[in-house]
């Protein structure tokens, strides 16, 4: 739906933009500057059109409410076999699997995480990159007991016996 609408339109119309936040990070809706939208719209034409690959999350997150994990999640509905969505749970997954993986969540380690990704088709080139993102993602969710304590805030005991169960695997 948002590859048509960019081959289309050349852009992301605000009611997609508010689909995608809606599904990935409802709360960005907050810090979009909706009264500019179309100072959005020129930024993802901009971006999608780019001809670098690793500079169109750069220019996606010169605006406003737009960081590496939604500006990857809308890169990804466009070029899904290009960049998968960087996520607290994927880069958890990843660090758990033995990758070095800094914790934030930016623009500039987002090319590390991708370049994990993207390092794993070799191992596996018979899988597209967005099934290996959603396989990570699916690992994470389904093991809460290695990482439940991650993500609960619960007490940073639990946090640290997580993070030493990922060092020593």
């Amino acid at each position: 739906m948002v590859r048509s609408e960019i081959s289309h339109t050349g852009t992301i119309s605000a009611s997609t933009l508010t689909r995608i936040l809606n599904w990935k990070s409802p709360r960005t809706k907050g810090k979009v500057d909706w009264w500019r939208y179309d100072d959005y719209a020129a930024t993802f034409a901009t971006a999608t059109c780019h001809p670098d690959v690793d500079e169109r999350l750069d220019i996606i997150c010169t605006v406003r409410g737009m960081g590496a994990c939604v500006g990857s999640t809308i890169l990804h509905f466009i070029f899904p076999d290009g960049y998968p969505i960087y996520d607290v749970r994927t880069v958890e997954t990843l660090s758990y699997l033995g990758a070095k993986m800094p914790e934030t969540r930016s623009v500039a380690n987002y090319h590390a995480f991708r370049d994990q990704i993207v390092g794993s088709r070799l191992d596996m080139p018979q899988m597209e990159l967005e099934q290996i993102d959603r396989a990570l993602f699916a690992f994470h969710k389904f093991n809460p007991q290695i990482f439940g304590a991650i993500l609960s805030n619960g007490p940073s005991t639990h946090r640290r016996e997580a993070r030493r169960m990922a060092c020593h695997r």
